[in-house]
């Protein structure tokens, strides 16, 4: 995900800024990470530089749990 989406990016369900922690990066490319809505404290990944901004239930589980497995420890610095 090329940063400057921020910009025009928002969180899908109630449209505030998303806020983005980057845990792999490539330049200007960001190849994992996650991106936070800090009004619903939704989180949405980004997987292989693309951000999932679906619903909970509307992602492809598998991806998303080999994800949470892979970055577990970053993850749970931010859930605190």
């Amino acid at each position: 995900m090329k940063r400057w989406l921020l910009d025009i990016i928002a969180c899908p369900i109630d449209k505030n800024s998303l806020e983005l922690r980057e845990f792999e990066s490539n330049g200007e490319e960001v190849v994992e990470g996650v991106l936070i809505c800090l009004k619903c404290n939704r989180i949405y990944p980004i997987v292989q530089g693309i951000p999932i901004l679906l619903q909970e239930e509307l992602r492809d589980k598998e991806i998303e749990q080999e994800f949470m497995e892979r970055w577990k420890d970053e993850i749970s610095k931010i859930i605190k």
